[in-house]
């Protein structure tokens, strides 16, 4: 066995911190969802549309 084929993970020894918004400073509270309408559906669908056909279109130009 090669050491290519070893697995192995690795972590930093030194932490990193992220620092987040105060209660403050974002409102964290729910907010009521509404209904989609028809026009809203439809118009999720033609999204969804034009995403796999440009999905599919870079697809292939990548095969190519």
């Amino acid at each position: 066995m090669t050491q290519l084929d070893k697995k192995s993970i690795k972590f930093n020894t030194e932490p990193i911190i992220y620092y987040t918004h105060s209660d403050e400073e974002y409102d964290r509270t729910p907010t009521d969802e509404s209904k989609l309408g028809y026009k809203d559906v439809l118009e999720l669908m033609q999204i969804k549309l034009e995403l796999r056909q440009q999905y599919a279109k870079e697809q292939q130009l990548y095969l190519e």
